[in-house]
């Protein structure tokens, strides 16, 4: 029963409720749409675990990283579903589960992955002219702020409610914290605009507390949380000014840079 209670179980409980609930209010009762969701699932899985099967051959001793573990691709296969919708082609979700696992397992730090592979995975297929559209993490009914100041989503209901939860069971706090305020910082004097209506859109909170917080990519101690979180909010804010064709992704592999600083400093020496 402890074992539930884990981050990692709970950041998959909450994934799977934020999918099924978005599912659902997409597609209702639609049976042909509720198997195209199964088959961008299947093969959002089996594509990272093609690319694990064909490593573990090639390698001739069994390299750590290559170590299976099911909760792992579970996570990544949901967050991904949740970024594309089912317009998007039926090759582009198998390609992202190639490309996600090809950037774990080579493009690497002693330990970790140098960038978060959802993220990167996700902005290389916008090279081919399909982008994310955060489908799964901002997600209508929504309701109306006071004073005319923006909508809530449904889908930030269960975001700041497991996935706030899960987050701080990961001790991110503050890495969230930061990145709100330097965004609520920075934007209005970019965009001359309260960044309150981004804030509670849904996709927001769902790119800081489940992608910004990944525990290999991300820093574990609080200082340095606070610092990733603050570049993170600054390059968001610089990158929608900017009009950057994907701003939550690019802030986020800039952070990616940051964290993997040192390694990058030295490769460059």
């Amino acid at each position: 029963m402890k074992k539930l209670f884990l981050p990692i179980n709970l950041l998959i409980l909450y994934l799977f409720l934020l999918a099924f609930t978005a599912a659902f209010l997409w597609s209702g009762n639609a049976l042909s749409e509720w198997l195209l969701h199964g088959r961008n699932l299947l093969l959002l899985f089996t594509g990272g675990l093609l690319v694990r099967f064909t490593l573990s051959r090639l390698w001739k001793k069994q390299a750590p990283f290559l170590v299976f573990r099911i909760e792992h691709r579970i996570i990544t296969t949901l967050i991904l579903f949740l970024l594309f919708d089912i317009t998007t082609p039926w090759y582009i979700f198998f390609l992202l589960g190639i490309l996600t696992e090809l950037g774990q397992c080579v493009w690497r730090a002693p330990g970790s992955p140098l960038f978060n592979p959802g993220a990167l995975g996700a902005l290389t297929v916008t090279m081919l002219g399909f982008y994310p559209s955060w489908w799964g993490a901002n997600f209508p009914p929504r309701f109306s702020l006071p004073g005319g100041a923006g909508e809530v989503s449904i889908a930030l209901i269960l975001t700041l409610t497991l996935g706030l939860l899960v987050a701080s069971r990961y001790r991110k706090l503050p890495l969230i914290l930061s990145a709100i305020a330097s965004f609520a910082v920075i934007y209005p004097l970019l965009l001359g605009q309260s960044p309150l209506y981004i804030v509670l859109e849904g996709t927001f909170l769902f790119f800081l507390i489940v992608m910004c917080t990944e525990p290999k990519t991300s820093p574990a101690i609080p200082k340095e949380q606070r610092f990733y979180g603050a570049l993170i909010g600054a390059m968001l804010a610089l990158g929608l000014f900017f009009h950057f064709f994907e701003a939550y992704l690019i802030a986020l592999l800039v952070g990616n840079i940051y964290t993997k600083r040192q390694l990058w400093l030295d490769l460059f020496r």
